[in-house]
């Protein structure tokens, strides 16, 4: 058995036949077991179908309760139904939603590797959440605020050796590849 070193994210590759594999950086927990941690592109695909899955019920939200209560509410309750199917769907036993059974990753807890609590998922889903009302709060000032926070988030997973991002850390989450 050959262990080769990735020249470019560091990580060791193993393989029977003697050939390099294309596994990403490894985490270990406290068990000994071990989970290769979600790269930056496989976290964008699962990002981009959740999205993709919820611009239709968001937009049908939006537009029923901008027509009878005004932008705002209808803006707070579709973040609220954004956080329903993100909630439900990381608290079942895959720890997955949509996006992540389809980019084949799942959420787990950062310190021993297990599903994560439920606090951990709201905690990770309010991150967002929050960023996204102070958006609407604060009018040009938080939008601008929102988006900053929103491009760090997004794209601290490139920098971070552990993947994460600003809501990970937050909630003491990886994502990692499913089994």
């Amino acid at each position: 058995m050959n262990l080769n070193t990735c020249p470019v994210c560091g990580s060791t590759a193993v393989s029977a036949d003697g050939l390099v594999s294309a596994k990403g950086p490894q985490v270990t927990f406290p068990d000994g077991s071990r989970a290769t941690l979600a790269g930056w592109w496989r976290r964008v695909g699962a990002t981009f179908a959740d999205n993709l899955i919820l611009f239709i019920p968001t937009e049908l939200i939006q537009a029923f309760f901008i027509a009878i209560s005004g932008g705002y509410i209808a803006a707070v309750l579709t973040i609220g139904a954004q956080g329903i199917y993100f909630i439900q769907l990381l608290k079942r036993e895959r720890a997955q939603t949509i996006g992540n059974r389809i980019a084949n990753t799942k959420v787990v807890d950062a310190t021993t590797g297990a599903h994560p609590t439920v606090q951990q998922i709201w905690k990770r889903w309010g991150f967002v959440a929050i960023y996204s009302i102070v958006a609407l709060a604060l009018g040009y000032v938080g939008l601008i605020l929102a988006g900053v926070v929103s491009i760090v988030d997004f794209l601290l997973p490139l920098f971070d050796k552990q993947n994460q991002t600003l809501h990970d850390k937050f909630a003491n989450t990886l994502v990692v590849l499913a089994s």
